[in-house]
């Protein structure tokens, strides 16, 4: 009967083990396989030229010809290598081993002995007077909450291959709040209710619980939230839900402005999101800063972004008269719906094409085979020498 206990005990270093090893294997995957998909993502989707203007426009820093290759690659490791990985994936160890040892030995302690015709608890057999760490039920029920929630997102984000440095010390940081959290929201609540409440509350994305922390001590306090701005917010842009406006504003991106100039290599590392769908997200966003709401019926025509702005500029100044002619058209139903002349609406249009940012944009495009021109700054298109 005390062999059986003493097992019973030693469930929980193994459990301990299994819970650690389960923790931590989806970063291990993504950083196998995952990381090379999301390089693959980004180099596949710049030329040289672009790296060039990449670097030039973002880094503010001087490139010699011929070595954009190597300078972005150098870059990109340095900034979004897996070297940063590591130490979040050590404290994710050392913080899921510790609350997964208390949850696991709490939950042996709870084992029932049976012998013969009689069960006992496994804390009333001789064997369990030793040393034993354990949590009170508020403590461990919160813990697990915590662990099913980190393990979840941290498995969702490998599968989607969009696992970043910060959702690692997330899920870090959720398991060492869990326990003092769900202590200070349960005692607002009914005792009877603590312990669903601390298994609910560990199981809460960090976003919504510091949403609710701060909502609950905004009543507490008796002071008033302050209301965001949402004329600027860019869940205004289309594509932009809820949950990729988290994304961005994990960032420091809260507005359409401070999105329009972001630098979209370290955007889309850091959030996850494609490549592809920053390009789209920050071309929007440098129309919307000229035209505002009006960018939604502009986009019944055609004109989604400032890359958009930049063909249209570019169809009018071709040599194709098929082309020239709807360009032509939309440019003109454009400028009604805006309400304002077809020469006000042409600076609009130059003001957006040219902007600096835009044109790193449209490098992306061409090397993609979707320009033939090239733009240059001084608001001229420049076709590129006969074949």
């Amino acid at each position: 009967m005390i062999d059986i206990a003493y097992f019973a005990i030693g469930l929980g270093p193994i459990l301990t083990l299994l819970l650690t090893f389960l923790a931590i294997y989806p970063v291990g995957h993504f950083l196998i396989l995952g990381w090379q998909i999301r390089r693959e993502d980004v180099f596949s989707s710049l030329g040289e030229e672009a790296k060039a203007k990449y670097i030039e426009t973002f880094l503010n820093l001087p490139i010699a010809r011929g070595t954009a290759e190597q300078e972005f690659e150098r870059i990109y490791n340095r900034r979004y290598g897996k070297n940063n990985y590591y130490i979040p994936l050590l404290l994710l160890a050392t913080t899921c081993g510790i609350a997964t040892f208390l949850m696991s030995t709490t939950a042996a302690l709870q084992l029932q002995i049976h012998f013969g015709d009689t069960t006992a608890a496994l804390t009333s057999l001789p064997a369990t007077k030793l040393s034993v760490v354990s949590l009170p039920p508020v403590a461990a029920l919160a813990v697990a909450g915590a662990y099913v929630w980190a393990v979840a997102e941290l498995v969702f984000c490998s599968r989607r291959n969009d696992l970043v440095p910060s959702d690692i010390l997330r899920a870090a940081i959720r398991l060492i709040l869990a326990v003092p959290l769900a202590y200070a929201i349960s005692t607002l609540f009914a005792p009877a209710i603590a312990p669903f409440l601390a298994l609910a509350i560990g199981a809460f994305p960090l976003d919504e619980l510091t949403a609710i922390v701060r909502t609950l001590g905004y009543q507490q306090l008796k002071l008033n939230q302050i209301p965001a701005n949402a004329k600027n917010a860019v869940t205004n842009l289309d594509g932009v839900d809820q949950t990729i406006a988290s994304r961005l504003q994990d960032e420091g991106i809260t507005t359409i402005l401070q999105l329009a100039y972001c630098d979209p290599v370290q955007l889309s590392m850091r959030t996850a999101l494609s490549f592809d769908v920053v390009i789209d997200l920050v071309s929007q966003a440098l129309a919307w800063n000229f035209i505002h709401e009006k960018l939604a019926d502009l986009s019944k025509l055609g004109l989604r972004g400032s890359i958009e702005f930049w063909n249209v500029l570019d169809e009018l100044n071709g040599e194709d008269a098929e082309e020239k002619k709807k360009a032509l058209s939309v440019f003109t139903r454009a400028a009604e719906i805006l309400g304002i002349d077809v020469l006000t609406f042409t600076n609009l249009c130059q003001e957006i094409a040219f902007d600096p940012y835009t044109l790193f944009l449209t490098s992306v495009l061409e090397f993609h085979g979707e320009q033939d021109e090239v733009p240059n700054k001084n608001g001229v298109i420049a076709f590129p020498p006969a074949a």
